[in-house]
């Protein structure tokens, strides 16, 4: 039986991805696949916008802070909370930093 501290845990979790995703998405990210807009990268190059990542990305790091609390606290030797916090961080800095940077 799962205890209440994991599915805290996992709603949590799933509550952190949907607050970084809503951050981090691109202001005209909804105008890719339409004309000339084939991807992201060419959207995030030729449109003038309001880039807020210098602001959101400190700002949901903080949503990972309660994880990394967590597995340092058992001394990061429970895999379900040092997968939670490695996906976590790993999905925080793609959204955040490498889907725009890999654009070449």
């Amino acid at each position: 039986m799962i205890s209440w501290k994991r599915v805290t845990a996992i709603g949590y979790f799933f509550f952190s991805l949907l607050v970084i995703y809503m951050m981090s998405v691109f202001d005209h990210e909804y105008m890719v696949g339409e004309g000339a807009l084939t991807n992201i990268c060419i959207a995030f190059e030729n449109l003038v916008y309001d880039d807020t990542r210098d602001i959101l990305a400190p700002v949901t790091l903080t949503l990972i802070i309660p994880f990394i609390h967590i597995s340092s606290r058992r001394k990061f030797k429970s895999l379900f909370y040092n997968l939670l916090l490695i996906f976590l961080l790993t999905f925080w800095i793609w959204r955040f930093f490498l889907r725009f940077s890999l654009c070449f």
